[in-house]
């Protein structure tokens, strides 16, 4: 009796523990890294709405009053939108609001990180709901981060590239929306 397949099997558990290890190891180090560990632990895991539900957006004043607040709030999303937990329970427009709150800071690497994480994660812009934002000039802003998207990726389509982070590496270099 050949002991290859057993030890395929166990080869296969142990990658998969691995794995979940990993993944752990990841969790724990995203949820260290914020001010308020606990805080960052059930925004990550409280099931009750499965869905993230959209934080109170700050207004532009605010944003532009103290932009430091919204870099932060990116920073830590921008963190745990590698953990798969986060991604499942992602909305497109949480990332949309997101987008909106570093758009106005104008710090173009996470406008640039926001953007992809959009495309990659969000799915057609075309299905992406109605914000209803109560506040024109943020409903405002939102519709026309929505238009520059449509347009910016439309080029990209038009020149051939294709979704996937490498190629906006080869944009970004050319200077390209």
């Amino acid at each position: 009796m050949s002991l290859q397949p057993v030890r395929r099997a166990w080869n296969n558990l142990t990658r998969a523990a691995d794995d979940w290890v990993y993944e752990l190891r990841a969790i724990y180090r995203a949820v260290k890294e914020t001010s308020s560990p606990w805080r960052a632990f059930w925004f990550l895991f409280w099931p009750i709405p499965w869905k993230f539900r959209i934080p109170p957006p700050m207004s532009v004043h605010d944003i532009l009053a103290d932009p430091t607040k919204a870099k932060l709030r990116f920073n830590r999303h921008l963190t745990f939108s590698y953990l798969p937990v986060f991604r499942a329970r992602d909305t497109p427009l949480f990332a949309l609001y997101r987008l909106y709150e570093v758009s106005v800071t104008q710090f173009s690497p996470f406008m640039f990180e926001g953007s992809k994480y959009l495309q990659v994660h969000g799915g057609p812009l075309k299905d992406m709901p109605d914000p209803k934002d109560p506040g024109p000039i943020r409903y405002a802003a939102l519709a026309a981060l929505i238009q520059g998207l449509c347009h910016a990726w439309n080029w990209r389509v038009d020149h051939g590239f294709v979704r996937g982070y490498y190629t906006w590496l080869e944009a970004r270099k050319t200077g390209q929306p």
